[in-house]
């Protein structure tokens, strides 16, 4: 697989795929590329660990690998200049990913998952792919934990204090306003706050000028995807109302049997579940969080409907 600074493996199950590499004799078998993209603030570091590398061996007989993305600015790419907006990330995730979409990698098929921002981002490189007689169109495109694209108007933003935490200048009121929505994390200390607040400012202000309509105009695309598509949402997460999540198929054109398929899962919220139903689950009452952090923390109902998706798709 080409290298790129975009994709960054878990190491410890990169160590074990390439040993599998050594062992297989079938070098032209049918590969899934499963390429996830992480929510603002966030970096590929989130999709590591041995919960979500359960994809693998999801669908018998296929073999699956995943591709967390870490864009520019965030961790192993802090000292890069993050990109500005959603159109910008596109552009060059086309670039420098290409070798996944190509129509040439006759072999290989991709899904894409984006959560949160990176719900948007997945929607929206699916738009410009399926655009494009050069590549394939994605086999699953997964935009989870957002309302769906064309409400990307602050009109839509649960946040009614402040809709727009990118503007606000002063640091304390942006952390203040930052963990209303997303809870107190305890290991982000002064020193780390002030080391990433430059680059996490601009992950939402890639959320706060993200324009649907605008962006169609400027590429010529469809309003709705032809691929089939997974969306999920977790209950009690107030990033996104309910209702508005309710309408990701008005963005999704496909005929099939999967066509839009709409889930909601539980979420994470320890407070409104009793000892019983928490039990085994690995979440402590004293959570700190918000179910907007579901994919770092409790990701397994999620990465249950994804498995039931790739299933059924492949």
């Amino acid at each position: 697989m080409d290298d790129s600074k975009y994709i960054v493996l878990d190491p410890r199950h990169q160590q074990r795929e390439s040993v599998e590499n050594a062992h297989d004799d079938d070098q032209e078998q049918d590969i899934i590329n499963v390429i996830l993209i992480p929510q603002a603030g966030l970096g590929a570091w989130c999709f590591h660990g041995d919960k979500w590398n359960e994809l693998c061996a999801c669908v018998k007989g296929k073999k699956m690998r995943l591709l967390p993305i870490e864009m520019k600015g965030r961790n192993t790419r802090y000292h890069e200049k993050p990109l500005e907006s959603v159109n910008e990330v596109v552009d060059e995730m086309i670039s420098e990913l290409d070798f996944l979409f190509s129509k040439a990698s006759t072999k290989q098929r991709y899904v894409l998952f984006g959560f949160s921002l990176g719900a948007w981002i997945a929607f929206e490189l699916a738009r410009r792919l399926e655009k494009d007689e050069r590549y394939n169109n994605p086999s699953l495109v997964a935009c989870c934990g957002n309302r769906p694209n064309h409400l990307c108007s602050e009109y839509y933003d649960p946040d009614i204090v402040a809709p727009r935490i990118a503007q606000i200048a002063d640091a304390k009121l942006f952390w203040k306003a930052f963990e209303r929505r997303y809870g107190e994390n305890p290991e982000m200390t002064e020193e780390v706050k002030e080391r990433v607040l430059k680059n996490i400012r601009i992950d939402f202000l890639q959320v706060e000028t993200y324009d649907y309509k605008a962006t169609m105009e400027k590429y010529d695309l469809k309003e709705r995807l032809e691929s089939p598509m997974l969306c999920v949402g977790a209950k009690n997460d107030k990033r996104y109302h309910a209702m508005d999540f309710e309408r990701w198929p008005e963005l999704c054109s496909n005929a099939s049997k999967f066509g839009c398929t709409k889930k909601w899962i539980r979420g994470v919220n320890p407070n409104l579940y009793s000892d019983e139903l928490v039990e085994g689950t690995g979440i402590a009452k004293e959570y700190w969080g918000t179910p907007h952090r579901l994919i770092v923390d409790y990701p397994d109902e999620l990465i249950a409907e994804l498995q039931n998706a790739l299933r059924e798709i492949f």
